[in-house]
């Protein structure tokens, strides 16, 4: 007996697993994250932003990039990775009008600039301001890459728990140092 009927007494074979979203191929955040972290992590988060796509880039094209030294060393690399997010961008259909070096060239700027300024102005504050301003064109890039290439990809744009502590745990010790901080008139 020949049967070719499929038996109504076998087990499943169809996957019940939940289907994995997709990552999206470059960091980008909201802007009013890159600006606000920017400014509560003294320009540090800057790195970590210019970190996270030299990570996404490293070994995409066989070629090893080294995204730790360039993340620290941001000041000068962002220059090549604002390109390299053009380019790929380009590549993938998304196009750009944004002078991408001139961004690069005020986030050194701003780098050295912050280093450079008074403390006790507000100099600093402004500075740091603008090396996150100058990450603003690259991350609105790099998010309508993610958006092109991986339309179903969770974006990155929420606020994560150690964002939210650590932009707090900064505003306390600000203001305590504002508050414990001799002024020069109190004599």
């Amino acid at each position: 007996m020949g049967s070719s009927a499929p038996n109504p007494y076998a087990p499943p074979t169809a996957s019940l697993d939940e289907p994995q979203a997709e990552a999206p191929p470059l960091f980008a955040v909201s802007a009013a994250k890159l600006l606000l972290l920017s400014l509560f992590t003294f320009g540090l988060y800057t790195t970590w932003w210019s970190y996270k796509n030299w990570r996404a880039f490293d070994g995409r094209d066989g070629e090893r990039l080294m995204p730790i030294p360039r993340a620290i060393f941001s000041g000068f690399t962002n220059f090549s990775l604002f390109s390299r997010t053009q380019r790929w961008a380009t590549s993938k259909g998304t196009h750009t009008r944004v002078p991408h070096e001139l961004f690069a060239i005020a986030s050194l700027v701003m780098s050295v600039a912050v280093g450079q300024s008074p403390f006790g102005t507000l100099w600093p504050i402004l500075f740091i301001m603008g090396m996150g301003a100058a990450h603003l064109p690259s991350n609105a890039l790099a998010a309508r890459v993610n958006l092109a290439v991986a339309p179903n990809a969770a974006p990155t744009v929420g606020w994560t728990t150690i964002n939210i502590v650590g932009v707090v745990l900064v505003g306390i010790l600000v203001a305590l140092v504002g508050f414990l901080v001799p002024r020069g008139d109190a004599q």
